[in-house]
């Protein structure tokens, strides 16, 4: 389970149309202006947003160093009141206006991460409606309105202009073009997630991961608008498909006009991460400076992948079933490039991947099962006893159980237990008829290898038993009480239903053992075994 967090409550984009990743490639004349706004308040009835600011800085951080954008030119607003918000777009209008009067074509995008229902951004206890802000931005001087507004029921922006929910679309503008392109990370009535993994919502992290150069379908070393929806589309369907909250399905509506392919972003003037080497799987990059998840790839067999990083240091992940597998990388400068080598990836516990963060880690490690204690009921038998004699009669017995998951690995354990049982019974030999108590003892130590299938829980594993039991007759001249100690070797398996809600787990197992048995005039080991259900308990 990837473990998903809190459900965003609004989630649209309006695209930015770009014909080039800097105003230098647009001959030298486009400016590009941003209004980036996260609010992790949604008021009464919402849960706070985790990773609502990350998002934004992230795609702050892909503007400025790949999307032709100076730093000067990004308004970022953190949650703000409606006031607060009109008051960032007004401001980064005037600077339009000023630009405009140059000639200088322009482009706007705004970007919301947060809380939406009901027709409005969700700001705290204040609303401000869709509608206004679909009006606002229309107006606006800027030859290309782009705007991403990643939250619930996002769709009801585009649902008025015949959104659509396919997985790509074609727009082409040249750089005088003009227009309007809204891009939403579900339809309106689907939520949009955070993801604990990726610390950060599912379509903001793939629509960056695209940005950076995993959208690069052809190879050109330009990412399109329609390369990055068509990305962000398709990985967040993906993501969202198993989750709790439901499949988002990103939309989009545009009205644009013009000529020529629309470059949000170039993968040139940064250092390059390489996957080629690295074999088919996803790949998570984590940064540790701005402790956030960069960017994903999905590398599929027989091609190659890249993303664009400033240099640095950072720490490539890859799942595998038992344990996390990370590798540190360092980008190069000057646009250098360096390739993911399977072979330096260290393995790590689930609960200490440093890329989730200290308090992700601290919920992993404080959910961890240390111990078990359980009981149960059930029966033993012995299935090979010596010349058909009912010697040893099949017994009901109580179980305890103790067991300390993953003491020994990742899947494997270890246990002790103990069962005791008696039973009345009557049994012939040599034709004398005996009446008699039966009294057994079992205590074990096993080693517990845990399979996971599908809810259920699979363990396996060899044993060793200390045996005792005891024969006392009940009856007139009775034979001298009899009793056998020995040591038997055997194995288990149980099959294990998780309770989460209660910290309980029910389970149905079986052992089976070996006893060695002898009399003064043949061999006659047996073989003996028990099966019952038990109760377990993580304190």
């Amino acid at each position: 389970m990837t473990r998903f967090g809190t459900v965003l409550c609004v989630a649209a984009a309006v695209a930015v149309p770009a014909a080039g990743a800097s105003g230098a490639e647009v001959g030298g004349v486009q400016r590009r202006f941003a209004v980036l706004v996260s609010h992790t308040d949604g008021g009464s009835g919402t849960e706070t947003l985790r990773y609502a600011e990350r998002d934004a800085n992230k795609l702050a951080d892909v503007l400025v160093q790949m999307g032709g954008f100076a730093p000067a030119d990004i308004v970022q607003v953190r949650s703000p009141d409606p006031e607060a918000l009109r008051s960032a777009l007004r401001r980064i209008e005037a600077a339009i206006g000023e630009a405009s009067l140059t000639g200088t074509p322009t482009m706007l995008l705004f970007y919301y991460s947060g809380h939406a229902g009901e027709g409005a951004l969700r700001l705290g206890p204040a609303r401000l409606p869709l509608a206004e802000l679909q009006a606002t931005l229309r107006a606006s001087r800027a030859s290309v309105r782009l705007a991403f507004l990643d939250a619930c029921a996002s769709g009801e922006v585009t649902r008025l202009k015949g959104a659509r929910r396919e997985a790509s679309f074609i727009v082409e503008q040249a750089p005088d073009a003009t227009g309007y392109v809204v891009i939403t990370s579900s339809r309106h009535d689907e939520a949009s997630q955070e993801s604990d993994e990726l610390r950060g919502s599912f379509f903001t992290h793939a629509l960056v991961s695209g940005l950076r150069g995993a959208g690069d379908r052809n190879g050109d070393g330009a990412v399109t608008l329609n390369e990055a929806y068509d990305h962000a589309y398709h990985r967040t369907v993906a993501r969202t498909a198993q989750t709790r909250g439901g499949t988002q399905h990103p939309t989009y509506s545009y009205d644009l006009r013009g000529d020529g392919a629309v470059v949000l972003t170039r993968l040139s003037g940064l250092g390059t991460l390489l996957f080629g080497p690295a074999g088919p799987g996803s790949f998570l990059v984590y940064d540790p400076r701005q402790d956030v998840v960069v960017a994903e790839v999905d590398q599929v067999p027989g091609t190659s992948a890249k993303l664009s990083l400033r240099p640095g240091v950072y720490l490539v992940k890859k799942r595998a079933p038992d344990a996390v597998l990370l590798e540190s990388v360092v980008v190069p400068d000057g646009g250098g490039a360096v390739a993911v080598d399977p072979d330096r990836f260290a393995v790590v516990a689930y609960e200490d991947d440093v890329t989730k963060g200290v308090d992700a880690r601290e919920r992993l490690r404080a959910d961890r099962r240390f111990v078990w204690l359980g009981a149960g009921f059930g029966v033993q038998t012995f299935f090979a006893q010596p010349a058909g004699d009912v010697l040893f009669p099949t017994t009901p017995v109580a179980t305890a159980r103790v067991a300390f998951p993953g003491l020994l690995g990742p899947r494997l354990g270890l246990h002790a237990d103990a069962a005791f049982g008696r039973v009345d019974h009557r049994f012939t030999v040599a034709g004398y008829d005996h009446r008699a108590a039966y009294s057994l003892l079992i205590t074990g130590l096993g080693l517990d290898f845990d399979l996971p299938a599908g809810p259920l829980w699979f363990q396996l594993g060899p044993r060793l038993s200390a045996v005792w039991a005891g024969r006392r007759f009940d009856e007139t001249d009775a034979p001298p009480a009899q009793s056998l100690f020995t040591f038997s070797p055997g194995a288990g398996a149980a099959l294990r239903w998780p309770i989460p809600a209660v910290d309980l787990r029910a389970g149905l197992a079986a052992r089976v053992h070996y006893l060695r048995y002898t009399t003064t005039t043949e061999d006659a080991s047996l073989g003996f075994g028990e099966a019952f259900l038990s109760l377990e308990y993580a304190p």
